[in-house]
């Protein structure tokens, strides 16, 4: 874990392949998909709500993902409370 890793939202191929390749795992009617930011090490997670959420079938809509890690990274914006900037969007949990 680098915690000297600053704020960047440029985000690789490399991260989204690795992010992706995590599994979604049910927990309480909802989705979780989490594990080490490709780019800090440091532990992230994404819940989707079993569905409720979306207007369509969560199967039709990728995701928004970021890192959401607790550590301070130097440059983070003000109004950023959590991550080192590494996000995009990845394939939703599978229908129910």
């Amino acid at each position: 874990m680098d915690k000297s890793i600053k704020w960047d939202e440029s985000t690789s191929q490399e991260w989204f392949d690795v992010v992706e390749s995590w599994p979604w795992e049910e927990q309480g009617g909802d989705w979780v998909k989490q594990g080490p930011c490709p780019r800090c090490g440091h532990q992230m997670d994404r819940t989707v709500a079993g569905g409720v959420a979306f207007a369509l079938p969560v199967a039709a809509q990728p995701v928004a993902i970021w890192c959401n890690c607790s550590y301070p990274h130097e440059q983070r914006p003000s109004d950023r409370d959590a991550g080192c900037g590494s996000n995009g969007r990845i394939s939703p949990p599978p229908s129910t």
